[in-house]
């Protein structure tokens, strides 16, 4: 009590219960606060927590004033079924009692019930002074891929929301059911039994027994189970579930069984209104042997199926290929493997094909079908002999500018061969995995050997015109053939079935005489060393018999292992031949007569016309002509076009002054043509700096730092045109080097196929590496692995080409030593050693120098050797050389075999003088090999001598950059050197001057690389020169003198026998250069040429010789005037 007497205090409490009136036991209150008392008035203030059971709780907070002034604010939450906790504001309404009133939408509330959606309903919060009141209305919601609950009617009050409602099934596929839902005192409570109405008619499901429930405070649970039938699977028991993810699931395992997979447990779910599965069965390899890997298998729409694609192998690798198999559910309700595929069966190593391969119920596969081989098996190859009788040659000038060319020539061919085994056909099949299955199948084919011998005639005609800028030639050619032509054919089948091997076979052997014409004209027209037009015609082909076919067959069966003996028939009469006879006519006829080849040889004919212009001079002239003329200088080739810039070297041209052409020679040049004049004298060091790196090429710049790189530097196509351009602008970016290095590459392609061999073609190389900049061009690679060419700047390419290989223009590692490997091979004979092989490959310009024959004394005593008294040259043994004396063959034993002199005559004609020249004079490198076969022991001869009979083969065969033959320059023969049989061919040989006649194309393939021109081949040590009398020579310039023309002397040898164009041209050639000095003649270019000129001189002689024609000549001519 204070001064005044007045009371005053202040009361303060904490955790006080209240006892809220009207709300019972379903609600309690906490409160703190503090009260005063001043001046007989009371103030304070306070909060109070309200809890109401199954439903809530709130919050006050309240003050009065002295003066009677109450205030309270606070919050009012509840919990209602299905969803998250709501709130209201509470209020002092104007009695000074607390309320609330809120009105709240779904869309407003949240659920943490897993599945649940709300759909539907409001919520209304009232309390007064801590009563509440409302409810829900309208409340709908679902749980996903279960059913949907609805609360028709739902009040509140202090003990909670109390209602009903209903919950209805919502599974796809399943029929509707409904359930009674309870709200009492805030809890959920609810119960759906579902029994065999709620599924479909025709789901195999029986007794099912489930059941869903709802949960107090909403969440939805499902649990029981149902037998399900599967068809063949059988039975699976389903058990259903509703996660706490919110998914419906039904479904269970059932064991999964099927003929050739393994047995696994399959999971089948229900979904949609069906059941379904999906599982890999893994492939049992015990009853599929080459199959492995997974099956996919599917259960839909009431049935189980599957289809993989599987490899497979089988029988160590034979069989491989690739199988669909399937799995499928019969009418009868079983599960059936089955499925098939290509599969590629390697039967033997040259005998390969498809087949099929089937899976068979059982769990085995089933392989069957045909192979048949479409390409025949070569048994042995063809073994050809081709003799030509007869030839002759004439070319005729008409007038200044007018040849006629005539050519005839004449043989005979025969053959054998090739063996084949053609026509092969594997037909059958046999079971893979099966126990007892037995295979069966057939085998055939044919053995087809095909012969033949014929004769032929081949002529020829043509005329050529030589104008100032070109030429133009044409003709005719006919070949004649009449043969004998026949063949052997054996086609057996071999067969097995039912455990018992089987044969038949047919032999067919037949021959016929056929008679072959055909006749072909051409046309040509070149201008500038170019081929401008070409046309050729088939004018007639004629193939008729002329004669009976002849033929017999014989036909053989035979079971094995039965008592019964092989059947054989014959017949003669009802087999028709024709087919195989004509299978064994040679698909090549005999070689043309050469009148088209002769005028392809244009320096000859052209060099005669110009003779011929150069005749028509004054008479005073004539006396200057009968002198022997100065040796001029050699004609240029066709002009080179100037060396490009920078000094790489100087004028093209012949070995005159620099650009001079000769008399005669026409200056025209066709852009890009021809390859510079690298390899000129002058020019010796160009290709060598072409491969060789140029550290003066600028380096690339970035990309994007160049004005218009993004243009192509190359728009138009590339032509060798193009060499005459300008160099490829530089600096460059790394994409233009790209471009540079592409075009150059093209430009190597586009001179391969002008270039006649590898010298030929890198001539082209300094100017390609200068127009497109590239750091380095040239050959790359060695005698191992063959010739590449390579250009480089940054990036690089690489070219394959296939040209002859020639020369020293080969990677300068190469020239380091002798690249020429020969390998001999030897035994011994008659006391002496012997050599039996060589083998040389490759056999180049820089071979060791040979040597004449030496040793071998002891067995060559025992042989007829003496010339004087065995004069028949297939009586008479020589040591030959296996590898010739001239490329490089040592006169050591090892390199020698006694064969006769016809024998030895025959190699040199054959293929010797063929290797020679392609080695000594074109620089080519060459695949040579030469062997002999023998009795390993002398044999009695005549005269208490001795013999030895062998044969021997030899090939030879230019090699080309890739060290392939090249098929053109391929020589081959296989001799009988037999003792006392003549070779009458060899006779007449002798006397055909012309019989080493020059290639059309040497003066195309020679080599101009000055380093392979200085490169002089070392012939035998044993070769003298030849000198040329001055004799002829006298004669020769008192003939020209008194007929006026060297031409009309040509005409008159010409009339001798076998004096041909070849032996005009050596003959002028060597009287223009020694005249009647009487000097030794060095400068032929090969043995060919040599010995034209020997002949001549062993010709010009006697009362019917050269000379003699020539003296009457001047005779006739001296009594006409």
């Amino acid at each position: 009590m204070g001064e005044a007497g007045a009371l005053a205090g202040e009361v303060a409490f904490s955790d006080m219960s209240f006892l809220p009136r009207g709300l019972g036991r379903s609600a309690t209150a906490t409160g703190s606060g503090t009260v005063r008392l001043a001046q007989g008035r009371l103030s304070g203030e306070g909060a109070v927590e309200l809890a109401y059971r199954d439903l809530g709780n709130g919050t006050v907070n309240f003050t009065f004033a002295e003066g009677g002034s109450f205030s309270a604010h606070g919050t009012f939450r509840v919990t209602p079924p299905f969803v998250d906790e709501v709130s209201g504001e509470i209020a002092v309404d104007e009695g000074n009692n607390l309320s609330v009133n809120a009105v709240i939408a779904v869309g407003e509330m949240r659920t943490h019930l897993p599945g649940l959606g709300l759909t539907g309903g409001t919520l209304t919060l009232n309390s007064l002074n801590g009563q509440p009141s409302g409810g829900i209305e309208g409340f709908t919601a679902s749980y996903r891929g279960l059913g949907a609950v609805t609360l028709q009617t739902a009040t509140l009050a202090a003990s909670g929301f109390a209602g009903t409602g209903s919950f209805d099934l919502q599974v796809p596929g399943l029929n509707e059911a409904s359930g009674r839902v309870t709200l009492r005192n805030g809890a959920l409570s609810g119960q759906l039994r579902l029994g065999a109405e709620a599924f479909p008619e025709g789901l195999p499901v029986t007794r099912p027994s489930l059941t869903v429930t709802l949960g107090e405070s909403g969440r939805v649970g499902v649990e029981g189970s149902a037998t399900v039938s599967l068809g063949p699977a059988g039975t699976g028991n389903f058990t259903a579930a509703y996660s706490d993810a919110g998914q419906f699931s039904f479904g269970g395992d059932v064991a999964l069984t099927i003929p050739g997979l393994r047995t696994v447990n399959a999971h089948v779910g229900y979904a949609e209104g069906a059941l379904s599965a999906e599982v890999q069965v893994p492939v049992n390899t015990t009853l599929l042997p080459g199959l492995d890997g997974m099956v996919t298998v599917r259960y839909a729409q009431d049935r189980w199926s599957g289809e993989t694609r599987l490899a497979y192998s089988a029988d160590n690798g034979k069989l491989s290929g690739e199988i669909t198999v399937t799995v499928a559910q019969t009418d009868a309700g079983a599960l059936e493997l089955g499925g098939e595929g290509r599969v590629t069966a390697q039967i033997a190593p040259r005998l390969q094909g498809t087949l099929t391969a089937r899976i068979l119920p059982e769990g085995a596969v089933d392989v069957s079908g045909v192979i048949e081989v479409t390409e025949p098996l070569e048994l042995f190859p063809e073994q050809r002999m081709d003799r030509e009788l007869f030839r002759h040659a004439q070319n005729i000038p008409l007038w200044a500018i007018l040849v006629a060319v005539i050519r005839i020539r004449a043989g005979v061919r025969a053959g054998i061969g090739p063996g084949v085994f053609r026509n092969i056909r594997v037909e059958g099949s046999y079971t893979i995995g099966a126990t007892e299955a037995d295979p069966s199948f057939t085998v055939s084919g044919e053995l087809f050997i095909p012969a033949f011998v014929e004769g032929y005639v081949a002529l020829g005609a043509g005329i050529g015109v030589d104008v100032v800028l070109g030429s133009m030639t044409g003709g005719i050619e006919a070949v004649g053939t009449a043969g004998l032509y026949g063949a052997i054919s054996v086609v057996p089948e071999l067969s097995y079935a039912d455990g018992d091997w089987g044969i038949e076979g047919t032999a067919t052997m037949a021959a016929g005489a056929r008679l072959k014409l055909g006749l072909n004209a051409w046309a040509e027209i070149e201008a500038l060393w170019v081929t401008v037009w070409d046309r050729e015609w088939t004018l007639a082909e004629m193939v008729a018999p002329i004669g009976p076919d002849l033929g017999l067959q014989a036909h053989l069966s035979y079971k094995f292992g039965r008592p019964e003996p092989p059947r054989i028939e014959m017949t003669s009469s009802e087999a028709d031949y024709s087919g195989l006879i004509q299978d064994a006519m040679p698909k090549d006829g005999p070689a043309p007569a050469g009148a088209r080849e002769a005028l392809q040889n244009r320096a000859e004919w052209q060099g005669q016309l110009r003779a011929q212009r150069a005749a028509a001079v004054p008479s005073e002239q004539v006396a200057q002509q009968a002198q022997p003329a100065t040796p001029p200088a050699a004609p240029p080739r066709p002009p080179q076009q100037s060396a490009p810039p920078g000094g790489q070297g100087g004028a093209a041209g012949g070995p005159g002054p620099a650009g001079q052409a000769a008399p005669g020679a026409t200056q025209a040049t066709q852009p890009g043509t021809n390859p510079s004049g690298a390899n000129q004298p002058q020019r010796s060091k160009a290709v060598d700096l072409a491969a060789a790196p140029d550290a003066n090429v600028p380096a690339a710049v970035p990309e994007g730092t160049l004005p218009n790189a993004d243009q192509p530097r190359y728009p138009r196509p590339i032509t060798l045109a193009m060499l005459d351009e300008p160099p490829a602008p530089t600096p460059r970016t790394p994409s233009q080097e790209a471009e540079d290095v592409q075009a150059a590459g093209r430009m190597v392609d586009l001179a391969s196929a002008q270039a006649t061999d590898s010298d030929a073609l890198d001539n082209y190389f300094p100017q390609i590496k200068q127009r497109f900049g590239l750091v380095a061009l040239g050959y790359e690679g060695d005698f191992s692995k063959g010739f590449r060419v390579v250009g480089k700047i940054n990036p690089q390419f690489e070219r394959t080409v296939s040209e002859p290989l020639t020369g020293t223009g080969l990677p300068a590692a190469l020239n380091q030593g002798h690249q020429s490997r020969i390998i001999f091979e030897h035994s011994q004979l008659g006391g002496s050693q012997v050599g039996l092989t060589m083998r040389a490959k490759p056999l180049g310009p820089d071979h060791e120098q040979g040597s004449g024959p030496t040793g071998q004394e002891a067995l060559m005593n025992q042989l007829p050797t003496d010339p004087n008294h065995y004069r028949d040259p297939a009586q008479r043994y020589i040591r030959g050389h296996l590898l010739n004396d001239h490329i490089g063959g040592p006169g050591h034993p090892m390199n020698l075999f006694p064969i006769t002199a016809s024998a030895n005559a025959e190699h040199e004609r054959s293929v010797e003088s063929f290797a020679k020249d392609w080695v000594n004079n074109r620089k080519l490198w060459i695949d040579y090999t030469v062997e002999v076969q023998a009795t390993p022991q002398l044999r009695k001869a005549t005269g208490g001598l001795k013999k030895i009979d062998s044969v021997i083969t030899a090939t030879a065969a230019a090699l080309d950059t890739n060290l392939n033959r090249i098929a053109g320059l391929t020589r081959g023969v296989t001799i009988a050197s037999t003792y006392n049989v003549v070779e009458e061919a060899e006779e007449g040989a002798a006397h055909d001057f012309d019989a080493a006649l020059l290639d059309p194309t040497t003066a195309a393939l020679q080599a101009a690389r000055p380093q392979d021109q200085g490169l002089t081949p070392p012939r035998s040590a044993r070769e003298t020169p030849t000198t040329f009398p001055a004799t002829i020579a006298a004669t020769i310039a008192q003939a020209i003198a008194k007929l006026g023309s060297r031409s009309k002397v040509a005409s008159v040898l010409q009339d001798h026998p076998g004096f041909g164009d070849i032996s005009e041209t050596v003959l002028f050639q060597v009287y223009d250069r020694v005249g009647a000095t009487g000097a030794t003649v060095d400068f032929l270019g090969t043995p060919a040429e040599k010995g034209v000129l020997t002949r001549i001189i062993n010709a010009w002689s006697g009362p019917n010789g050269l000379g003699a024609r020539l003296e009457r000549e001047m005779s006739q001519k001296s009594a006409q005037t």
